[in-house]
Parts: structure tokens; C-alpha cells; sequence
């Protein structure tokens, strides 16, 4: 593995947001308040919080969140006093008004507009508004496996066109191996300039494998 990316890596924790699935949105504020009080202290750059499928997204449809927004985002940014408060937003749950605006305004640092692989411009409004905001912008592409490598290229090249800061590629079903996230980081890598992260699953038993491939072919941000 080549280490000279090690120094820039960024570690985004999304154990409170993706974890909340496993425990069926059911997240209480004490237990958000614990977590991010032992994250502050921990070598995470980012912590991301929410209801599983991100801001807006308790409802019937997917599940109901225990807590509010709201509740779940003051009690994360009462806990980081040292770590950037992340959430995860998925055009189709979540509005701009409705949802962005007051995530933003309850102090979050950083938003990831949430989409599957290749319906990227349903989040250009969202990406715009965190950017005029003066938030961290990062486009996430979900479902990667299901687009080649050249259509999953044009997307990330979409996503930067839109101003995304970054963009993330989420092995949402778990079906790559390192092979198959290398070719498809050092594509990105070479064709975009802005910078690339890896969202890694664990359904073959290669995850780490996966996320180390992924540094190696050039990704600055890593899930964890």
C-alpha cells in the first residue's frame, strides 16, 4: 500500500447515521450525546448524525426516528466542541427549507447530498444551497455497482460541476473487491479535481481491504 496519502486522510464517522438502520432509527439523545462526547475525542475529522436515511427521512415509508432532527443535531453540536457535525441529506426525503435549512442553522459543518449512481443532478439544488450557505458541499453516489466505470466518471464530473467539494462513492451493496475500487478511484482520481472518498461495506468480508485499495488508489476520505 502506498502511505503518502496517510497525512491527508480524512476519517468521516458515520456510525450514528448508517448504524441507526440496525437499531431501526431508534437513536435516543443520550446515547448521540455519549457517542460524540467519546468522538470529540477521537481521531475522527467528521461525525455524522441522523436518522439512517439522513434529514427528512423519518416517515412511515422508511421508519420512524425516536428523536427529531432537531433534538438529534443540538445534541451532537453541544457534544464536538473539537469535531465537524456531518449529516447525510437524500433529495426525496429531505427539502431545502424544510429540512437543509434548519439542519444548517442547528449547526452542522458539513452536508452530503445523498443520490443513487446515476441520477446525480437530483441534488444540484441541495449542493448549491450547502454552498451558498457556507458549508462544506460533498456529493454521495450510492449504489456505485451498478453503473460502469464511465458513467460513474461522468457523475462525479457532474457532481463537481454543481460545486461539490468533494464527492463519495458508497459500495452501498457490498459487491466490489479491492480490484474493482481501485480501477474505479483512479478513474475518478484522473478525471475530476476535486477530492474523492470511499464508503466501504463488509458483505464479502472485504471491507478494510476495500477502504485500504481505496487510499491507495488515490481517495482522501474514508467512512468509518
Amino acid at each position: 500500500m502506498d502511505t503518502s496519502h496517510a497525512r491527508q486522510l480524512i476519517i468521516h464517522d458515520v456510525t450514528l447515521r448508517d448504524g441507526n438502520h440496525a437499531l431501526r432509527h431508534q437513536e435516543s439523545r443520550g446515547l448521540v450525546q455519549a457517542y460524540c462526547e467519546l468522538a470529540d475525542a477521537s481521531g475522527v475529522d467528521y461525525v455524522e448524525v441522523g436518522h439512517g436515511n439522513g434529514i427528512g427521512a423519518s416517515s412511515a415509508l422508511v421508519g420512524f426516528s425516536l428523536e427529531t432532527d432537531e433534538v438529534l443535531l443540538t445534541t451532537a453540536r453541544a457534544a464536538l466542541t473539537r469535531k465537524k457535525l456531518a449529516v447525510h441529506c437524500m433529495p426525496g426525503f429531505a427539502t431545502v427549507q424544510r429540512d437543509l435549512r434548519p439542519a444548517i442553522e442547528n449547526g452542522v459543518d458539513l452536508v452530503r447530498i445523498g443520490s443513487h449512481v446515476t441520477e446525480a443532478d437530483t441534488g444540484a439544488k441541495h449542493l448549491a444551497y450547502v454552498r451558498e450557505a457556507g458549508k462544506e458541499a460533498v456529493a454521495v453516489l450510492m449504489m456505485s455497482h451498478m453503473a460502469t466505470i464511465g458513467r460513474l466518471v461522468e457523475e462525479c464530473q457532474k457532481v463537481e460541476s454543481y460545486g461539490a467539494g468533494s464527492v463519495v462513492i458508497m459500495d452501498s451493496a457490498g459487491h466490489f473487491t479491492p480490484k474493482d475500487v481501485r480501477a474505479r478511484i483512479s478513474a475518478i482520481c484522473g478525471a475530476v479535481g476535486i477530492g474523492v472518498g470511499f464508503h466501504a461495506h463488509n458483505n464479502l468480508g472485504v471491507g478494510i481491504a476495500n477502504a485500504l485499495a481505496a487510499v491507495d488508489a488515490g481517495a482522501t476520505t474514508l467512512d468509518a
